[in-house]
């Protein structure tokens, strides 16, 4: 998303945004206003690494990070019993 804006809306559970040319945002019905944040990283190609997508960046990453807490911890049992 950084490669398009780095703008950004907080919305809490259940707040639905109806999407036009404009945003509304709505909690329990109710038009609610909301600040826009903005989130202070310049984005660079170069952050995806060798990847086409950050995607696929990511879903790397969560595969070596997995084995390597399977293989220090011994097994997934153990290790999903401390996160």
């Amino acid at each position: 998303m950084l490669e398009y804006t780095n703008k950004y809306i907080l919305l809490n559970h259940g707040d639905v945004v109806k999407l036009n040319d404009t945003y509304e945002i709505y909690s329990n019905k109710i038009k609610i206003e909301k600040n826009i944040n903005t989130f202070n990283f310049k984005y660079t190609n170069q952050d995806k690494g060798n990847f086409d997508h950050f995607m696929l960046k990511e879903i790397l990453f969560e595969e070596l990070v997995s084995l390597l807490l399977d293989s220090y911890f011994g097994n997934e049992e153990y290790l999903y019993g401390y996160i």
